[in-house]
C-alpha cells in the first residue's frame, strides 16, 4: 500500500484488501516534534460472478461454459456451477472456472455460477445453453420416368421427397436438358408442363429443410407421338385333316399408325404341335394326330400389342369308301329288278351316298340313281350293265359294276334290234330273243310289201339269236320285219313287229 503525501499534513492511501492499518503522525516545528498514532479498518466486499452469454449449439457438440469474476478487494476467487434445468447431461466437477460437457439431447439447458473470495460468496449468474437436434439432410425424390403423347399435360411428382428430421421441405425444379419447356410453378411439389414437341426432356429437383439442401435427382420425360393401338386377326377357323400342312395366317392384323408390326404365334390348347416360322405372319404346322387345336398370334407395333385367337379341328385322315353293286342278276322280261348296293360302306363310318348308272344295254330308266337299292322294269329281253359309285363327302369310291341278264320267257320271241323305228346306214344285223324253240324263220317287207322269209334256223339253248343280213337294201326303204318260232310240239309262235328306215 502506498501512502500518498506523506510528508504534508494531510496524506492518503487507496485501501484494496480488507483489515485494520495503523499509521503514526509526527509534527515538528524545527526545534520540537512531537507524534500521535490513528488506526483505519478497510473492511472485506463481495465478489461479483459472470457465467457469459448464453449459447446456441447443436447436439452432440461439445461446450465450454466459462465464468468470470470480479472481487473489489482483488481477493482470489474460487468458483461454483450449479445445472439449473434441462436434459440429462454428464457434467465433469462443478467447483472450476470453466467446465465442458457434450450434451446428447435436444432442448434447453441452465446453468448457474457463483464465485467466492474466501470471505463473501457473490450472488449466483445463469447462461442458457440451447441444443438444436443434429440436421439431417433431406433427399430429393423427381419420380418415376415417364412415357407421354405428345399435347397431353404432364404432372412432375416430387411427392416421394423426405427429411429424415420431419422438417418442412421447400421445393426447386431445374429443367436441364430438352426442348424448353414452361414448367407452372418451379416450387410446386407437382409442377405440370404441356408436352409440345417430340423429344425427351430432362429436370432436376431440389430439396430444403430450412437449413441444408439435398442432393439434385433427375427425371426424364420421353415425348412420343399418339400411338394407336394395332388390330390382330389370326384368321376364321380352320378344318383340316390329319397329315396336312395347315396354315396359321395373321394377314389381316393392321394398324392405324402404319407402324411396321411384329408377330408371334404360340399355341394356346390341344395336343402339342410343332409350329413352323412362329415369328412371321404366315406361320404352319402339320397335326399328327386329330382333335382340336387353339392358336394365338400377338402383334406389336413395337409399343402397344394386340392379340387373337383361331380354332383348328382336325379330322382324322379321311379314306375312300368301297363300292359294291351286288352280284349279278338274271331276270325275265317284265320282272321288276332290283339293284342293290346295300354292301357298299365306308372304313371310317361316314355316312355314304350313292350314285348308279347305266353303261350298256338298251336304256332303262331307274326309279332313283342316288338310293342303295334302286329298280326298273325289263321291258325287253338284253345284257345290261350298270355301275355304282359312292361318295362320303370328301372322296369318290372306285366304280363296281353289275350285270343284269334279261331273258325272254319260254314261248316268247322278242325282237331286239333294230329296235322299231330306227334308221340304217347299212345292212343291219337281225338280233331276237327267245329260248325253248327247235327253229325260227325271220320275214321281211319292203315298204309294205309282201313279207318274204330270209332266214330259217335251229333253235338252241341261247337266248340270243343274230342273223346278219346281206342284202341289198336301197336308200329311203322302210323295212318291217318280225320273227316265228317254232315250239317242239309244232307250234308256231309270232314275235312282235318293228320297222326301221334304210338310210
Amino acid at each position: 500500500m502506498t501512502l500518498e503525501a506523506a510528508n504534508q499534513k494531510t496524506a492518503s492511501f487507496v485501501g484494496i484488501n480488507a483489515g485494520t492499518y495503523g499509521f503514526r503522525l509526527s509534527c515538528s516545528d524545527g526545534y520540537a516534534t512531537s507524534t500521535d498514532s490513528v488506526s483505519v479498518t478497510i473492511q472485506n466486499v463481495a465478489p461479483t460472478a459472470s457465467a457469459g452469454s448464453d449459447r446456441t449449439i447443436g447436439a452432440g457438440t461439445q461446450i465450454t461454459l466459462h465464468a468470470t469474476g470480479s472481487d473489489p478487494n482483488e481477493d482470489t476467487l474460487t468458483y461454483s456451477w450449479t445445472k439449473v434445468s434441462g436434459p440429462g447431461v454428464s457434467l465433469p466437477s462443478l467447483n472450476q472456472q470453466d467446465i465442458t460437457f457434450t450434451p446428447t439431447s435436444s432442448g434447453l439447458y441452465t446453468f448457474s455460477v457463483r464465485c467466492s473470495d474466501g470471505v463473501n460468496t457473490s450472488a449466483a449468474d445463469q447462461v442458457n445453453v440451447t441444443v438444436n437436434a443434429v440436421n439431417t439432410a433431406p433427399t430429393a425424390n423427381a419420380g418415376a420416368d415417364q412415357d407421354v403423347n405428345k399435347g397431353s399435360v404432364v404432372q412432375l411428382s416430387g411427392s416421394g421427397s423426405s427429411d429424415p428430421d420431419g422438417d418442412l421441405l421447400t421445393y426447386s425444379w431445374t429443367q436441364t436438358s430438352g426442348t424448353a419447356v414452361t414448367l407452372s410453378s418451379r416450387t410446386a411439389v407437382n409442377p405440370t408442363f404441356s408436352a409440345a414437341a417430340v423429344g425427351t426432356v430432362v429436370f432436376q429437383l431440389v430439396v430444403n429443410d430450412g437449413t441444408v439442401s439435398s442432393t439434385a435427382d433427375s427425371v426424364t420425360v420421353r415425348v412420343i407421338s399418339q400411338n394407336t393401338p394395332p388390330v390382330a386377326d389370326a384368321g376364321l377357323d380352320i378344318t383340316a385333316s390329319v397329315g396336312d400342312d395347315v396354315v396359321l395366317d395373321a394377314s389381316g392384323s393392321y394398324d392405324a399408325d402404319l407402324d411396321g408390326l411384329t408377330y408371334a404365334w404360340s399355341q394356346v390348347s390341344g395336343a402339342t404341335v410343332q409350329i413352323i416360322n412362329p415369328n412371321t405372319i404366315s406361320a404352319f404346322f402339320v397335326p399328327t394326330t386329330s382333335g382340336t387345336f387353339e392358336f394365338m398370334v400377338t402383334v406389336s407395333d413395337g409399343q402397344i400389342t394386340a392379340t387373337d385367337t383361331v380354332v383348328v379341328t382336325v379330322d382324322a385322315l379321311n379314306q375312300v369308301p368301297v363300292a359294291h353293286a351286288g352280284s349279278a342278276i338274271v331276270a325275265t322280261v317284265g320282272d321288276t329288278v332290283t339293284l342293290d348296293g346295300t354292301a357298299s360302306y365306308d372304313p371310317d363310318g361316314d355316312a355314304i351316298s350313292f350314285i348308279w348308272s347305266q353303261t350298256s344295254g338298251t336304256g332303262v330308266s331307274l326309279s332313283a340313281s342316288n338310293t342303295a337299292r334302286p329298280t326298273f322294269t325289263a321291258a325287253q329281253a338284253g345284257v345290261y350293265v350298270f355301275a355304282l359309285n359312292v361318295y362320303d363327302g370328301q372322296a369318290t369310291s372306285s366304280q363296281s359294276t353289275v350285270t343284269v341278264t334279261v331273258q325272254t320267257a319260254a314261248g316268247q320271241v322278242t325282237l331286239l334290234s333294230p329296235a322299231d323305228g330306227a334308221a340304217c346306214y347299212s345292212s343291219p344285223t337281225l338280233q331276237w330273243a327267245g329260248e325253248g324253240f327247235k327253229s325260227y324263220a325271220v320275214y321281211i317287207s319292203f315298204d309294205g310289201r309282201r313279207f318274204s322269209k330270209i332266214y330259217n334256223g335251229t333253235g338252241t339253248s341261247t337266248t340270243l339269236h343274230t342273223v346278219l343280213w346281206r342284202w341289198f337294201i336301197p336308200v329311203g326303204t322302210r323295212v318291217t320285219w318280225y320273227v316265228q318260232g317254232t315250239t317242239p310240239d309244232g307250234q308256231a309262235v309270232l314275235s312282235n313287229y318293228q320297222t326301221f328306215l334304210r338310210r
